[in-house]
């Protein structure tokens, strides 16, 4: 089983004063903690006129794939129905509450196809979880805040210094 992210880099943008080469294994980590492994490809999208050329450079040199590809659903809809991987793969959604609104149809479509499906965006108290919207009302789906995986970094330290592991 294959895991495809599709992260709105623009919709759920890297903290200043984050360390943006700890982003793709914190993504990791959190599907991990889900159950989700196996080959992870993360492509990071958006308009990439907006993101530095240092936050871009360690986004790459990580291992993620970066794409000039500004949130257009007419667009991100073709590409999403084109792809073509067997159903019992994972498709993983990170971008922002509006946008993750207005692929809702996308993602019904993809659920119904048999993909296992997780959704991330940042948490808006004000707004009902995605899952709890009648869009996505009886899809069996994963959600979880963007603040909280990018919290994995904390389990992240723990892995790489071993005076740290728990016990």
């Amino acid at each position: 089983m294959t895991t495809t992210v599709w992260w709105d880099i623009n919709g759920c943008p890297v903290p200043d004063d984050y360390d943006v080469g700890k982003v793709g294994p914190c993504i990791k980590l959190a599907l991990a903690k889900l159950g989700i492994d196996g080959p992870i490809t993360i492509n990071a999208m958006g308009d990439l006129k907006e993101i530095s050329d240092q936050v871009l450079k360690s986004l790459t040199s990580s291992g993620i794939c970066v794409a000039y590809f500004p949130f257009n659903i007419v667009l991100y809809t073709g590409l999403l129905m084109d792809y073509n991987l067997p159903p019992d793969n994972t498709q993983v959604f990170i971008m922002d509450y509006h946008n993750l609104l207005k692929l809702s149809a996308v993602v019904f479509s993809l659920k119904e196809r048999g993909y296992n499906i997780v959704l991330v965006c940042p948490e808006e108290p004000a707004k009902e979880p995605p899952e709890k919207l009648p869009q996505y009302a009886g899809l069996d789906l994963h959600r979880l805040p963007w603040e909280s995986v990018l919290q994995e970094d904390e389990d992240l330290d723990e892995q790489d210094d071993p005076k740290k592991q728990k016990t």
